[in-house]
């Protein structure tokens, strides 16, 4: 893994972990005491976090370390961790999804179970 693509995948971590506890890049940049500006940048992989970044996002924010820098000691795993942050960052598509379902007669859930399943497939 090069040095840009870490930088990204840490942004993509660092903005799954703000989205996931529903934060604003404002409200989160004043926690981990970072320019808002500079936060955009650092979710978007444009910069590398600074060591006193990367402390206040353990330290303040309470990010585990691990969450953070897992990508970089688990290659063959890579595919799954991002599977998993897109799938919280897009939960609510899913509770969406359910909400619908409800209002699906009983004969129409089942041809879409059905066409659920090839997708899936």
């Amino acid at each position: 893994m090069d040095l840009e693509q870490i930088k990204k995948e840490f942004g993509l971590r660092v903005k799954a972990y703000r989205k996931q506890n529903k934060l604003t890049q404002e409200a989160f940049s004043e926690l981990i005491e970072l320019e808002q500006p500079s936060l955009s940048n650092l979710e978007n992989g444009k910069v590398y976090p600074t060591f006193t970044t990367v402390c206040n996002l353990i330290g303040k924010a309470g990010i585990e370390p691990n969450s953070l820098f897992e990508f970089l000691y688990n290659k063959s795993e890579k595919r799954k961790i991002i599977d998993k942050q897109t799938i919280d960052l897009l939960k609510h598509v899913d509770d969406e999804i359910i909400d619908l379902l409800k209002h699906i007669q009983p004969k129409m859930k089942e041809h879409i179970k059905e066409i659920i399943k090839t997708i899936a497939k």
